[in-house]
């Protein structure tokens, strides 16, 4: 990056990042309809971003509380979208 952002703006950038969260979660909870795409398009930005800062030295990231709030809400989040998405086989069903 040719110029360094300035604290205020990273400040800024955060609290952004805070309320874009809180708005994606109003909108999953009044609009299911759309908790697929906004759900996906977070956690690859999120996962996207992590992933970068972590590559360029930053491991103590993963030892921190923000990513740890972070993952035991994604874990649950994730195994019960997959089980909503991914019907059950019935016991009956043969295995052909």
């Amino acid at each position: 990056m040719k110029h360094q952002l300035r604290p205020e703006t990273i400040e800024a950038l955060a609290l952004f990042a805070e309320k874009a969260g809180l708005l994606a979660a109003t909108v999953i909870r009044q609009r299911p309809d759309e908790a697929r795409a906004l759900a996906f398009g977070l956690f690859e930005t999120v996962m996207l971003s992590f992933s970068h800062a972590v590559d360029a030295g930053n491991d103590q990231l993963r030892d921190s509380r923000a990513y740890f709030a972070f993952e035991c809400a994604w874990r649950p989040a994730l195994k019960n979208a997959m089980a909503d998405l991914v019907p059950p086989i019935p016991e009956d069903t043969p295995l052909d």
